[in-house]
């Protein structure tokens, strides 16, 4: 009698479990996602702030080999952050945030960067913040171009 109720009850306990089990782990890859995301915003405003800085220096200030370097690394980490997301997505969204970092990092590091007799560029410097906007809405974009098709192929 028993045996008879287990076998009518196990089959709809295991798929129920199994589901939830893995729509848990959906939902969690997500939010991964999401999370690296949010970093990634942080990383581009970073970025951002240390090539205004330095293209608002002075190039003969002391301190200007340590806001080249600044700017370097906060560029280098935005891209490995950048790389390390793309696997997580669509290739077409992965094309996207792509093209529009090497917007971001030419408009950093373009022109003058590194010379020793460069003079200060406010304009390049007010055009990296906005770069870094339109780098940051980009990646929003092609976030949730990937989420309404869910995952896009071309």
């Amino acid at each position: 009698m028993y045996w008879e109720a287990a076998k009518l009850l196990i089959p709809p306990i295991l798929a129920a479990l199994l589901s939830g089990y893995l729509v848990n782990r959906f939902k969690s890859r997500e939010d991964a996602v999401e999370k690296r995301l949010d970093e990634l915003y942080a990383e581009i405003k970073l970025a951002a702030d240390d090539a205004t800085i330095y293209w608002q220096t002075e190039p003969a200030a002391d301190d200007i080999v340590l806001k080249s370097a600044r700017t370097l690394a906060a560029l280098a980490r935005l891209d490995g952050l950048r790389s390390a997301i793309a696997s997580h997505l669509s290739v077409s969204a992965s094309k996207e945030m792509a093209a529009a970092g090497s917007e971001f990092m030419r408009e950093a590091t373009g022109g003058d960067f590194g010379v020793h007799n460069r003079n200060p560029d406010i304009l390049r410097a007010a055009r990296i913040q906005q770069q870094a906007s339109a780098y940051a809405v980009a990646v929003r974009k092609a976030r949730m171009e990937d989420l309404k098709g869910l995952r896009r192929r071309s």
